[in-house]
């Protein structure tokens, strides 16, 4: 199988709807706290719906610091996975990433894709002078630790929340 990366088409509803419902699927999937239950999550979250989620991802489609990267299958041409970053600054003024959303389709999970989203997202981090990145992740999500540490990442914590513990992943890009 072969699989190519690009950002999200903005133009596509239909792809844009894939990557809200799969994003809010892997918020789900990864706090045990809300159950895999969608009322859980609005209870802590009042933007935890499809219509307010949609909107957050839409209104960044036109910030040069905002992408969506979707990861596709050549030979289907369906998107089997996505990653959803920035780069902000930090009180020192430091151009820093930031990890969003990261998914991948269970029937392709295991084939080294979320390896080549996240080097596809390295790259564009460079492109644009980051420093450092930086994620967070609910202290039982063994999947994503184990991805980023892989990948260069140094864990920090966990790190006591207000709804749960976390730990943060950074690795520096640039000294």
């Amino acid at each position: 199988m072969s699989f190519f990366i690009r950002e999200i088409d903005r133009n596509n509803d239909e792809e844009i709807d894939l990557v809200v419902d799969r994003a809010m699927e892997t918020v789900l999937e990864t706090i045990p706290e809300f159950e895999g239950k969608k009322e859980n999550a609005l209870k802590i979250w009042s933007n935890f719906t499809f219509e307010k989620m949609k909107a957050m991802f839409v209104k960044d489609f036109d910030s040069a610091a905002h992408r969506i990267f979707v990861i596709v299958d050549d030979f289907t041409k369906n998107v089997v996975g996505h990653a959803i970053c920035s780069y902000k600054s930090d009180d020192d003024g430091k151009r820093y990433g930031f990890c969003y959303s990261r998914y991948i389709h269970p029937g392709f999970r295991r084939q080294g894709l979320a390896h080549n989203l996240l080097n596809g997202q390295e790259i564009w981090w460079r492109e644009n002078s980051v420093e450092y990145v930086i994620a967070q992740t609910h202290e039982t999500n063994i999947k994503l630790k184990s991805l980023f540490v892989k990948n260069g990442f140094d864990i920090e914590g966990p790190v006591k929340g207000e709804l749960y513990n976390y730990y943060v992943l950074k690795k520096i890009l640039s000294s």
